[in-house]
């Protein structure tokens, strides 16, 4: 990434509301376009099972990672955080009303840690950090829970020492949440097996939430999970969907997606850590090991 930035651009960029809002009205602190592209690492812009707005993402790793969260049950992930460096109201401010102390900023963090930020090129405004995405839990205690995650490949890691920059950034994201009173979780993409993500990316209902909540709970998608969850275990997917479908009048392309959206969503419990074939019957335990997945990530925080 370059680290060039004019104070024109920064006050334009704060001002466009850049690492502020929630859902659908975020924006991403940081945005993957022509001028900024790294050749060390798959930037990619895309869409998210839930979402109508683009995510940015400066690896694979986090976009596999994001979606992997979002299968898991997360209310919202917002990538590219700010980790502002001056005193800024609480993260949690645009979750709750309840009064928080106002964060002291990373500038603050950075100097009791010892730890040197870098300005801007041609600036004395230390560049803005973020950290890779800021994940929304379902409440706990009638509030939501917020948690900062640093998704990093272990292979990044194992040979560094304290000192070096990788380290240092990670021990800021730390502290970030720290004293924000916030969980941070450093991840990694090895965690996720292959097969799953690779399904998760072939299944996925890249919808807006309003409208994939209208489709799960209407009439039509019911009645059809109802019938596949009948026959798919025991039928080859492909023809107990169609099995499911007659008399609901469903055109194919809509049986082709309430069927993925269905396993996406585990309403039908299909163990996505196997391949699935459309023409053999699925495997039981999706759920089983969804929330095996979601405690050894979040742990007591699981929901």
């Amino acid at each position: 990434m370059k680290d060039s930035m004019s104070l024109r651009q920064l006050h334009s960029q704060i001002l466009e509301g850049r690492g502020v809002g929630l859902g659908d009205a975020y924006q991403s602190w940081i945005r993957v376009t022509k001028r900024n592209t790294s050749s060390k690492s798959n930037q990619s812009i895309a869409h998210m099972p839930g979402f109508a707005r683009q995510f940015h993402f400066l690896s694979r790793g986090e976009k596999h990672f994001a979606h992997l969260l979002l299968w898991l049950g997360v209310m919202d992930v917002r990538e590219q955080f700010p980790l502002w460096p001056w005193p800024h109201p609480h993260p949690m401010l645009e979750h709750s009303e309840r009064p928080r102390p106002q964060h002291p900023g990373v500038s603050v963090i950075a100097k009791d840690a010892g730890i040197a930020l870098r300005p801007y090129r041609g600036l004395a405004v230390p560049a803005i950090l973020s950290i890779d995405q800021f994940v929304t839990l379902p409440p706990q205690n009638d509030e939501p829970q917020i948690v900062g995650i640093s998704c990093k490949p272990l292979s990044q890691l194992i040979d560094t020492s304290p000192s070096d920059r990788i380290r240092e950034r990670l021990e800021l994201d730390r502290r970030y949440c720290d004293v924000a009173e916030l969980k941070h979780l450093l991840v990694h993409p090895e965690q996720i097996p292959k097969t799953l993500h690779r399904q998760l990316d072939w299944l996925a209902p890249l919808v807006a939430r309003d409208k994939l909540n209208a489709i799960c709970t209407s009439n039509r998608y019911r009645a059809f999970i109802d019938r596949l969850n009948a026959r798919a275990y025991t039928t080859p997917l492909k023809v107990a969907a169609s099995e499911a479908s007659k008399g609901l009048n469903l055109p194919d392309h809509v049986i082709r997606f309430c069927t993925h959206t269905a396993l996406w969503r585990l309403d039908l419990d299909v163990d996505l850590l196997r391949p699935i074939s459309m023409f053999e019957p699925i495997q039981p335990g999706g759920r089983a090991a969804r929330d095996t997945i979601r405690k050894n990530i979040f742990g007591e925080m699981s929901w």
